[in-house]
């Protein structure tokens, strides 16, 4: 995402834009990441919830990424060339956030059936 390239064939601003984004992970993302873990090593509802957003986050970054390149070539920026990798790797996430929404789904239906506080407990 850039990081990992040398300074000198990308614009400045590609690095300090990661850099933040880097600094966002570590704040949101860690610490929902180890309660998405500790939930559902529990088997709480609210582990469940934590990794949705987990994977939400996880979504949105390489469409963020892919949005970053496009809008980089249309301003002129130097920026080193999406690798196919990382579109394979989008691809698959797509792929796994479809099968994610039909569970969700199959939840939310059987989720119809029960009290709020069976939910709870």
């Amino acid at each position: 995402m850039g990081l990992q390239y040398p300074r000198e064939l990308i614009d400045p601003v590609i690095v300090e834009v990661n850099r933040a984004i880097g600094l966002a992970d570590i704040i949101i993302l860690i610490p929902l990441f180890i309660i998405a873990v500790i939930g559902l090593w529990r088997l709480k509802f609210y582990g469940a919830l934590a990794s949705w957003m987990v994977l939400g986050t996880s979504l949105y970054w390489p469409v963020i990424f892919c949005s970053n390149q496009y809008f980089y070539d249309q301003a002129g920026i130097k920026h080193q060339p999406t690798p196919m990798s990382n579109n394979v790797i989008l691809t698959l996430i797509l792929i796994f956030l479809s099968g994610q929404v039909g569970i969700y789904s199959r939840i939310i239906g059987g989720l119809s059936s029960c009290t709020f506080h069976s939910l709870m407990a």
